[in-house]
Formats: structure tokens, sequence, C-alpha cells
């Protein structure tokens, strides 16, 4: 019955003690500083950390200037420019003269030819590029066929060219193509033009003083060194 009894004290006071440390505990926490509650939707989330980026951290360095050397400039070497030398088909063999008091025609039948050739030339060809202005009528249509020689130990092939004269009024035909830059004798070497009937009709060929012949006479232009 006694142990019973000091049983029972000795719980009520346990309970007490733990009562007056509740009490105490309750009274330093009123009287400091209020604690708050994390908010409701705090979430393991609810932060996200990014990672710093450090721009231009490195220090810079210099850029090198590059000094030009200087470069000596090549002298060039003067080239020749090239000029034409015209050449009319006169009636004499006459080179770089107006053909004056020359003028007429030359009738082609199909498959013939005529052959015009010029005095000495006093200059080089220095080119490839040739011109011919031949002057041509036909009755119907003829095609003409024009070839160029140097003149020398034998006959030089230099260019040629073709047309169709459709006309009975005398026009003149110019065509410009490439040959061949051919070594020349001065004063030594020819210049041939032959003119060749190669199908159709009979046609004309007009030659002579250019203010006098028909549609101006006809002409070859060959390059030669200014």
């Amino acid at each position: 019955m006694r142990s019973a009894r000091r049983r029972v004290a000795v719980t009520g006071a346990v309970i007490g003690v733990v009562i007056v440390s509740l009490a105490m505990l309750l009274a330093r926490a009123s009287s400091g500083t209020t604690l708050h509650a994390p908010p409701a939707d705090f979430t393991p989330v609810a932060f996200v950390y990014e990672p710093i980026i450090f721009r231009d951290y490195a220090p810079s360095t210099a850029t090198p200037t590059n000094t030009p050397t200087p470069t000596a400039t090549p002298t060039s070497t003067p080239t020749p420019i090239p000029t034409h030398a015209r050449l009319y088909l006169c009636c004499f063999d006459l080179i770089d003269e107006t053909c004056s008091e020359c003028w007429g025609f030359y009738s082609l039948y199909p498959d013939a030819s005529w052959d015009w050739q010029s005095a000495e030339l006093p200059m080089d060809i220095d080119g490839t590029t040739y011109e011919f202005g031949i002057a041509a009528s036909s009755g119907s249509s003829t095609v003409f066929e024009v070839e160029l020689f140097l003149m020398q130990e034998e006959e030089l092939f230099l260019a040629s060219t073709s047309f169709t004269a459709n006309s009975p009024q005398a026009e003149r035909y110019v065509r410009v193509v490439q040959g061949i830059d051919p070594a020349v004798a001065i004063d030594q070497d020819r210049l041939m033009v032959r003119i060749s009937n190669v199908a159709g009709v009979s046609g004309q060929i007009y030659l002579g003083d250019p203010d006098r012949a028909e549609a101006g006479g006809s002409y070859v232009e060959f390059p030669q060194s200014r």
C-alpha cells in the first residue's frame, strides 16, 4: 500500500516538472523573436540555380600590328600598240594609195577566181586580226570566198572569209576574222587577195578609188606595229 502511494507521488512529481518546463519554454518563445514558418508552397524545386558564366575573364592580349613590307613596282616594258593598215584593191599594184583615177568592176563567173597583188610591203604584219571589206553585187545570189596570202617563195595562207551577195546594187560586205602572224621580209614580200565565185550565178566585184567606186570599193586590212 505504501509502495503504491510512493509510485503515484513520483509520477505526479514528474508530470509537474514536465508541465513547468513546457510553461517556461512557452514563456521564452513568446518573449523572443517570432519564428516564421516556411511558405506553404515550398517545394524542393522552388529554387533554380544557373551556372555562373564569366565573360571576357581572360585579360585581353594586344593584337600585334603588322607593318607592311614595301614591294618594288616592276617596271613594265612598253608593248607596241598594233594598228591596221588598209589596202584598197586598185587597178594597179599600189599600196597606201587612194587608187585615184582608177575605179571599175570585175565580173566573176561560177567557179572563176580573180587574183590581185600588192606592191612590196614596206612594213611588218604584227597581229592576227584581219578585216575584209569587199564591194559586190549579184543578179540573184552569189557566194564569194576571199583568201589572203603572203607571197614569199611560196604562197603563205593568212586568213579567209566568205559572204553571199544577193542584191543587184553594189554593197560592201565587211568581215573581221582571225588569221596568223607571219614573218614578213620588208620590201620583198607581197600580199595577194584571191576572190572566187564558189556558188550561185555570176557576180561583180567593185574596186578602185573609194570616192568613186561602187559602194566605196574593196579593201583588206592587216595588223601592223605603230
